[in-house]
């Protein structure tokens, strides 16, 4: 029995060193077949998404085509009776479904910058579709109203649109749509919060969440292909 023990230690002594010329382990695996790991190799894999992220990222997604498209169907409606630019368009809006208005006023109500609003207005006001008038409350202040040919030029316009619209949605039922201005309302409220705040951190020196402090913008892929125009209506 000693005699067989020592035969069996003397083999596996004399196999370790032809396993090592080989290039194998004691586990039998060759060294040889196996892939060199080198920092070039060596990749790390993100972690999957959940099911709320991945919901967010297609809303992304398709507010990224929204806003591209949306442009290019006001563009293809405006080849037609729309004479208005978009924004020209939105603000005369504003101003006509609303009482003679203030510049500041107007311009906290469509989320722009006063100085944005300002040439806006001068523009609409060069084509007579707006005036100034005194402000009852304090004569040493002007606000904005349509003029009646501002009201004719707008009213024919929203029907063009409304077209366009009715032709859009002509395959949605009323639930639909109905669910889907709810939404989209709510959507766009959230939108205007967030910019408000984020307003407000900016004025104070503090970077909100969510956005690039050295663009200054909101860190959104699904938006970076807008248009300056979209970002300015």
């Amino acid at each position: 029995m000693a005699r067989s023990a020592a035969t069996a230690r003397a083999g596996a002594a004399r196999k370790a060193p032809a396993a090592e010329a080989r290039g194998t382990t004691a586990a039998g695996v060759d060294h040889a077949t196996m892939p060199a790991m080198t920092p070039d190799t060596v990749t790390t894999t993100a972690p999957a998404p959940d099911a709320a992220d991945e919901l967010h990222l297609l809303i992304g997604r398709q507010l990224g085509l929204f806003m591209r498209r949306s442009e290019r169907f006001y563009t293809d409606i405006k080849g037609g009776d729309l004479s208005l630019e978009r924004a020209a368009f939105l603000l005369l809006g504003r101003i006509v479904s609303g009482v003679p208005t203030r510049l500041s006023v107007l311009a906290e109500d469509v989320g722009l910058e006063l100085s944005t609003i300002s040439r806006q207005v001068a523009a609409l006001e060069a084509a007579g579709l707006v005036a100034r008038t005194t402000d009852i409350s304090d004569r040493r202040a002007s606000v904005i109203e349509a003029t009646p040919q501002g009201l004719e030029l707008f009213d024919r316009c929203r029907e063009v649109w409304l077209g366009a619209l009715r032709d859009l949605l002509s395959g949605w039922t009323l639930a639909e749509k109905t669910e889907f201005a709810r939404l989209f309302t709510r959507f766009n409220d959230a939108i205007a919060a967030h910019a408000h705040t984020h307003h407000k951190h900016s004025a104070s020196g503090r970077p909100s969440a969510g956005t690039n402090d050295n663009a200054g913008h909101p860190a959104s892929p699904a938006a970076a292909g807008g248009t300056e125009q979209e970002r300015n209506s």
